[in-house]
């Protein structure tokens, strides 16, 4: 039990904040804590701990990251440290999988659909009703004119304005507003 208390990972010694986590026996546990502060470690503390002395088998572990490179560099370090190939999954990843083992289909839009659609938009329905063009233009105090909206989509200023559409659109759905709450 004396080697346990004196965990060592990736030639460190857990603090006791660490050492908390990699002995709690809670069935889940949570890590968050600030950039640097040594989650990584703990992780591979609690990793080690569970195949180590309570035999775990590494595929009844399931270790979660936020982002791609985290998940990919902490599948790197449990590599390294413990000579064995071991999942790490972003949620992304993790959906995707429990998705494709129940055989269920999806679609995943391709990143630029807003984009087009905000084009689709600008350039070609907003092109065909005065009103809209009356309304787009007011906001930079130009005269609303079929004319004048044709010099403000072929300017640059039209980048910056579909960039703010996109922007308000990505925040109003990650916000959970509906459309009658904009109306």
């Amino acid at each position: 039990m004396g080697d346990i208390l004196e965990l060592k990972v990736c030639g460190y010694y857990l603090d006791e904040e660490q050492k908390n986590i990699v002995f709690n026996e809670d069935k889940y546990v949570l890590v968050t804590a600030g950039a640097g502060s040594g989650k990584t470690l703990t992780i591979l503390g609690k990793i080690k701990y569970l195949i180590k002395y309570k035999n775990v088998a590494k595929d009844d572990i399931l270790c979660i990251s936020f982002t791609k490179a985290a998940s990919e560099s902490l599948k790197e370090k449990i590599k390294k440290e413990f000579k064995i190939n071991m999942n790490v999954f972003t949620f992304h990843k993790l959906g995707l999988n429990i998705l494709k083992q129940n055989n269920i289909n999806y679609n995943i839009t391709p990143s630029d659909t807003l984009e087009n659609i905000v084009n689709e938009f600008l350039f070609v329905e907003v092109l065909n009703n005065k009103k809209m063009i009356k309304y787009i233009l007011k906001q930079f105090n130009i005269k609303p004119t079929y004319d004048n909206y044709l010099k403000f989509i072929n300017e640059k200023n039209i980048n910056v304005y579909k960039n703010l559409l996109i922007t308000f659109i990505h925040l109003f759905k990650c916000n959970n507003y509906k459309e009658k709450d904009f109306i």
